[in-house]
């Protein structure tokens, strides 16, 4: 798995999130970032938005062996207005 490059592909990840049926998934989930939208605020967890064309049937398959949100992380804060 890839880690995202740019603050578009960020953007792109949280839209595909928020259009997603993944909440079940994310009840442990520890660092969450949002997006102000013209729908209103977008949330995703970063394990999910911080690679590359991350989806729902991915994110399912490799959770558990692949995924690593320490890594995401580092690679998201660039973005991050706290």
């Amino acid at each position: 798995m890839k880690l995202i490059t740019s603050p578009k592909q960020l953007i792109e990840n949280i839209r595909r999130y928020a259009a997603g049926e993944l909440a079940e998934l994310m009840a442990y989930s520890r660092a969450w970032y949002a997006l102000r939208s013209e729908e209103g605020w977008l949330l995703a967890p970063s394990k999910f938005i911080g690679y590359e064309g991350m989806d729902a049937e991915t994110y399912r398959r490799e959770r558990s062996t692949r995924l690593n949100g320490r890594a995401t992380e580092k690679v998201l804060e660039q973005w991050s207005d706290l």
